[in-house]
């Protein structure tokens, strides 16, 4: 590569792929659970079927979900585990992690299972293409034997999937969580990655799902003017999350870095990397002038502002850039809603670190925070959303009285 040449652009295959299992999984568990809480009967069976590629991985990604929903399905490994690819090994290790047992089926088991389905059983189909030679083939061809089951989805993830635009009726999962200080949340966090092995990207990928869902109720269910403001860390991540879904679903974003580009690490420069590359324009304003001169040309036109700017870390004062960025976002008296918790609020206390984002709703991840119940909290957090990222149910779970 001469001088002159650019770098060549960062790979993101894998990731993609990441994402798109996570999100066509996630669809799909939820759709199983509405049609649950709409009153199926309660003894109807989901049968899973997850073969060795990319369907099968989305397959056990959706099995995954469906059991922190509290509902119990049937998943079957379409041939032996040892051939299967990264992306469904990965899947089925964190299932083990989670106590979910996943046999291995051959065709004649099945067949049976297949055809045990009755009206008000659901069937996820990612057992993989039927024309495929050997086992392979014969397992998918099997699966697709389901004539009588009520529903049946057959999970195709591509790399470019991405989930619909909400709609006013469709339901989320919110899990029942008990307040929780920000070194147990980060704990959480910490042991849904390493002891579980979900990674910290999948959890990112919800976040910012629900955090572009919730926006797009505060937009009406309909396209509008977004502007979101991220910080470098992990929840500047999430905000570029949200940023993607709402551009894809037809919003009109603008994304504001606060910070340069050089400090977004991890999992959030890989968001930072996945916007860019659905087209979205990321600007910089590492300094208060330049936060100065940027909102002054983005605020007026921005119909609701996400601030994604700070997370639950924080625990000395605002300053800086973001200081200036909280204090004309207030002043300019726009609709916001917060990601996880206002930038400068104190998870714990309740108390202003020096200046915070006043919101009008703001989604929180897993937990609701202690200090939305103390001193500026309630004032500062609005409406709270709690939103399911896909830690374990026995991470949330409250104990047996």
């Amino acid at each position: 590569m001469t001088a002159e040449e650019p770098p060549e652009a960062p790979a993101l295959e894998k990731e993609r792929e990441l994402v798109a299992v996570e999100n066509l999984a996630r669809t799909e568990a939820l759709a199983v659970w509405a049609r649950r809480r709409a009153g199926g009967a309660p003894d109807a069976q989901v049968l899973v079927l997850a073969g060795r590629g990319l369907p099968g991985a989305a397959a056990l990604a959706a099995a995954r979900h469906l059991s922190n929903y509290g509902l119990a399905p049937r998943t079957l490994l379409c041939g032996p585990a040892h051939r299967f690819s990264a992306a469904a090994a990965l899947q089925k290790g964190i299932l083990a992690a989670m106590g979910v047992r996943t046999p291995e089926a051959g065709p004649g088991e099945l067949a049976a299972s297949v055809a045990a389905l009755g009206p008000g059983d659901e069937l996820l189909d990612g057992s993989g293409d039927p024309a495929a030679p050997g086992v392979e083939g014969e397992l998918a061809r099997a699966a697709r034997g389901a004539t009588r089951a009520g529903r049946v989805a057959r999970l195709e993830p591509r790399p470019d999937y991405q989930p619909p635009a909400p709609g006013r009726t469709d339901v989320v999962f919110s899990p029942e969580a008990r307040p929780c200080t920000r070194e147990d949340s980060r704990l959480y966090d910490s042991v849904a990655i390493s002891r579980f092995g979900i990674p910290g990207l999948v959890l990112m990928e919800n976040a910012g799902w629900r955090t572009a869902r919730e926006a797009w109720a505060m937009l009406g269910w309909a396209p509008g003017e977004v502007l979101v403001l991220a910080g470098a860390g992990n929840n500047g991540g999430d905000g570029l999350v949200a940023a993607r879904h709402l551009a894809l679903w037809g919003a009109r974003v603008e994304v504001l870095l606060v910070a340069s580009r050089e400090k977004v690490l991890d999992d959030a420069r890989t968001n930072l990397e996945l916007a860019e590359a659905s087209g979205l324009r990321i600007r910089e304003a590492p300094t208060a002038a330049a936060v100065d001169s940027a909102l002054a040309e983005l605020l007026p036109r921005a119909a609701l502002v996400v601030d994604a700017l700070l997370g639950t870390g924080l625990s000395g004062r605002v300053r800086g850039a973001i200081e200036r960025a909280i204090e004309l976002v207030n002043a300019a008296g726009r609709r916001v809603l917060a990601v996880d918790i206002p930038s400068g609020l104190d998870a714990n206390t309740g108390e202003v670190l020096g200046c915070a984002i006043r919101a009008e709703r703001t989604v929180t991840f897993g937990f609701p925070k202690a200090g939305f119940f103390r001193a500026n909290g309630p004032a500062l957090a609005g409406e709270l959303a709690v939103a399911d990222i896909s830690l374990p149910r026995e991470l949330w779970l409250p104990p047996p009285a």
